[in-house]
């Protein structure tokens, strides 16, 4: 009478199970033949701030071949298929993962199926409230990083259910809020030191050689100029000529001496780019780059990462001639501020405002002892 493969999950292991951003989706690959992936088509985009959407392998199929819906209506997000609605995890009655041989009525998806289903009001009023935390009191040093990250993570919100009127009328709201501030380690990235930035890039930056010294000749052939036609650029942008085959600097380390000379010509005599030779651009990017503050290296765990986050639901079900009649309405908006952006400096900072909503309507009526019909619309 049924050959559907899939598992339920209620509320009860879902909110007793430790869940570090109380996702559900976060428990999907309990189900024998599902797989989470962390990179390529099913990492997908990140939805409530920094929630993980749901990007499985169901079955060995693609990523964004599974459904997502809630309370039977459409969840997907469509750029990766994944789901763009996360309720409240104390809001979740259950939710269902068919892994095979799924129903007709869930087609269109090769994947797996995920559908959740939220609370309802009953006749008696139940509520909770709940806050959990993070901070940095016990965590240690990255390793890299000259101080302690900042860690602060707050989860709070509730929820409430209950009767309008006994036996007709029920309703359950939820809200969850999450604020979270975390220093985000750089690690060792390599910038220009304080010379680089005067175009000193040291001995040997561009090539060196060395003389005999005592009983010992080493020879190391130096960069040189290629071609006529950059030896033509060059002498444009350094305002002195410059000529095909001349080597860039000349430089004795053993004898801590510059060969470069009036009659031994180099394109930079001192081993320095001169200012004029600058690009505007590069000169105008420059003060954005951190100054080395460990070595040759900068360093910093600073500069915070934030996430506020707000969600909230409100469900109506009413016993009424037509039927069941319920009605569903979730919410959730979110900001995430990174700041180093697509760089791995500070100073390129970047913001992702996110809006998540699902509307549902389903009425099931029963025809008879052996026939019901169920309508549903979302949006």
């Amino acid at each position: 009478s049924n050959t559907q493969m899939g598992e339920v999950i209620g509320n009860a292991k879902m909110t007793t199970l430790p869940l570090n951003g109380r996702s559900y989706t976060d428990l999907l690959a309990l189900q024998p033949g599902v797989a989470p992936t962390t990179s390529g088509e099913g990492s997908g985009m990140s939805v409530s701030g920094n929630l993980n959407s749901g990007g499985v392998s169901v079955s060995g199929q693609r990523e964004g071949a599974n459904g997502f819906m809630v309370n039977g209506g459409n969840a997907e997000e469509r750029l990766y298929n994944n789901t763009a609605i996360i309720p409240n995890l104390d809001s979740i009655a259950e939710f269902r993962i068919l892994t095979n041989n799924a129903d007709a009525e869930y087609g269109n998806y090769s994947g797996g199926m995920i559908n959740v289903i939220t609370k309802s009001g009953t006749n008696q009023f139940h509520g909770d409230a709940f806050e959990f935390l993070r901070n940095p009191h016990l965590d240690a040093r990255n390793f890299f990083s000259p101080e302690r990250g900042v860690l602060h993570q707050n989860q709070f919100g509730g929820v409430v259910g209950g009767p309008i009127k006994h036996d007709r009328l029920f309703f359950f709201t939820d809200y969850q809020g999450t604020r979270y501030v975390n220093g985000v380690d750089t690690g060792l990235i390599p910038v220009p030191s304080a010379d680089q930035r005067n175009g000193n890039f040291g001995p040997g930056a561009f090539g060196a050689i060395t003389t005999p010294t005592g009983t010992t000749t080493q020879v190391f052939t130096p960069n040189t100029v290629a071609g006529s036609n950059w030896a033509s650029d060059l002498t444009q942008v350094l305002g002195y000529p410059v000529q095909a085959g001349e080597p860039y600097t000349l430089y004795d380390p053993n004898a801590n001496t510059n060969l470069c000379t009036t009659t031994t010509h180099c394109v930079f005599p001192n081993g320095v780019i001169p200012q004029g030779a600058f690009s505007a651009p590069a000169k105008a990017l420059m003060q954005y780059i951190s100054l080395p503050n460990s070595g040759p290296y900068f360093t910093s765990s600073a500069y915070k990462k934030t996430i506020r986050d707000d969600k909230a639901s409100a469900r109506m079900d009413g016993n009424t001639r037509l039927g069941m009649i319920s009605g569903y309405y979730f919410i959730d908006d979110d900001i995430l501020l990174n700041p180093y952006g697509g760089a791995n400096l500070p100073g390129f900072a970047s913001s992702n405002n996110g809006r998540a909503q699902i509307m549902h309507l389903g009425i099931t009526k029963s025809f008879g002892a052996t026939s019901v019909n169920e309508l549903r619309l979302g949006y």
